[in-house]
């Protein structure tokens, strides 16, 4: 099956009917601003926190030169800042985690033990990150 068999197929130009616009409230009208949305997406393997950092920081260069001074330059969605929150939120469950084993072998085991597993794990999972970090994981 061909599209032709079940379309009509052209090539030509349109011209867009769809603008995107910003609106910003007051406190007794709402204001309608044209502007411009560009999306950004990583690679496959990238590190999302830098190249987020990276886009941020061309965007502060190019301000008032490349980009025009009167113009507003608004932050929508930075899944940069999300995926560090997450990295962040998982270091902190696995120390929280690593805490109450600890204290459940000290309890259960006794103290000999613990200070193994006090040892032990803290040291698997800095091995597992640093070897993550050397193969380019992120």
């Amino acid at each position: 099956v061909y599209v032709r068999d079940v379309a009509d197929v052209a090539f030509a130009t349109d011209t867009s009917d769809v603008l995107v616009s910003t609106l910003t409230r007051s406190a007794t009208s709402v204001t309608r601003v044209p502007s411009v949305t560009v999306a950004v997406a990583k690679r496959a393997g990238a590190n999302a926190v830098s190249v987020a950092e990276a886009i941020l920081h061309r965007v502060e260069v190019l301000q008032g030169s490349l980009i025009p001074g009167d113009l507003s330059v608004e932050v929508t969605r930075d899944y940069g800042e999300t995926a560090n929150e997450k990295a962040n939120e998982l270091l902190y469950h696995l120390g929280l985690a690593t805490i109450s084993i600890i204290v459940l072998v000290w309890i259960a085991i006794g103290r000999r033990e613990a200070m193994v597993v006090a040892i032990v794990i803290p040291v698997t999972i800095l091995l597992t990150l640093s070897a993550s970090r050397v193969m380019g994981y992120t």
